[in-house]
């Protein structure tokens, strides 16, 4: 086919350099180009999605920082707790046994 030859290409470019850009597209971009709408309101949709994605994200963060910092203290609690134990287990097990 013709179109595809490099004799056709070279005068078909500035045609549509001239004619095209200029004058056919503002035209069309004022018209609202429905899959060009369609694609802007996707693209914001998943912006919003991923913004609401993203303070999740944070959130999520925020609380596992606190439930490891509140488990770090729970084994130090435990850690005392058992540590007193082991002490009074010690301090019965060393006294003599009176027999009245």
């Amino acid at each position: 086919m013709f179109l595809d030859e490099k004799p056709f290409i070279y005068l078909w470019r500035p045609l549509y350099r001239r004619l095209l850009v200029p004058y056919v597209y503002p035209v069309l971009n004022r018209a609202g180009n429905p899959a060009v709408v369609d694609f802007r309101n996707e693209i914001d949709r998943l912006q919003e999605q991923n913004r609401t994605l993203q303070k999740q994200l944070t959130d999520l963060d925020n609380l596992i920082r606190q439930l490891i910092a509140r488990s770090s203290q729970l084994e130090d609690d435990l850690r005392s707790q058992w540590l007193s134990t082991e002490q009074l287990i010690l301090c019965i097990l060393s006294q003599p046994i009176h027999n009245d």
